[in-house]
C-alpha cells in the first residue's frame, strides 16, 4: 500500500513538474509571438517656415539627438528663431527635421502630422503640400521645412531605430537608421 502511494505521489509530482514546464514554454512562445507595442509619440512644433536656405530640390529628413547633431543643420534652417531650436533639452527630447526641398514658387508646405513607434520602427507621417496648378502663388523661390521635438518618455524602445518617413498617402519618402539614447 505504501508503495502504491509513493508511486502515485511520484506520478503526481512528475505530472505537475511537466505541466509547469509546459506553461512556461507556452508563455515564452506567446511572448515571442506577441506583436510589438504601437505607441503614438508626443511631439511639439519647434520651427516651421517656407524660407530655409536648403537648396537641394529633393526632400531631406533628419533625426538629431544632441545639440551637436542639430548644429549640422543650422545653416540649412531659416534664421527665424534658431535660439528656440538650440534650447531643446536633449535628455528629454530628440528632434526631427523635414525639408521639402527648394521650389521655384510658393504654394508648397511640409508638416509632421504624426509619429508612431512599433518596436524598433518609428513612422513619421508628413503632410506634403504641392502647388496647385492654376492657383495664384508667390513668385519667389521657397524651401519649406518643419522642425519638431519628440518626447522620449513614452518610447517603448530606444537604441538603434529605423525612422520611416511617409506622406499621408503612405508613400515612403525616406528611411534612416539612428540611435536614440
Amino acid at each position: 500500500m505504501k508503495k502504491r502511494i509513493l508511486v502515485l505521489g511520484t506520478i503526481v509530482l512528475v505530472s505537475l513538474a511537466l505541466l509547469a514546464a509546459g506553461i512556461v514554454l507556452v508563455g515564452n512562445y506567446l511572448k515571442q509571438q506577441a506583436p510589438p507595442t504601437v505607441v503614438s509619440l508626443e511631439f511639439e512644433p519647434v520651427l516651421k517656415d517656407i524660407d530655409a536656405p536648403y537648396h537641394q530640390e529633393e526632400p531631406s529628413f533628419a533625426v538629431a539627438v544632441s545639440a551637436e547633431e542639430l548644429a549640422y543643420y543650422k545653416e540649412m534652417l531659416a534664421p527665424a528663431d534658431l535660439k528656440g531650436v538650440f534650447k531643446i533639452d536633449f535628455a528629454r527630447y530628440f528632434v526631427i527635421v523635414a525639408f521639402q526641398g527648394e521650389k521655384a514658387t510658393g504654394g508648397y508646405a511640409i508638416e509632421v502630422r504624426s509619429i508612431v513607434q512599433t518596436g524598433d520602427r518609428v513612422t513619421v507621417i508628413m503632410h506634403v503640400k504641392e502647388r496647385q496648378l492654376g492657383k495664384m502663388v508667390d513668385q519667389a523661390v521657397t524651401s519649406p521645412f518643419h522642425v519638431v521635438k519628440v518626447a522620449k518618455m513614452r518610447m517603448p524602445q530606444r537604441g538603434s531605430l529605423t525612422f520611416v518617413f511617409k506622406d499621408t498617402q503612405g508613400k515612403v519618402l525616406a528611411e534612416k537608421v539612428h540611435v536614440v539614447p
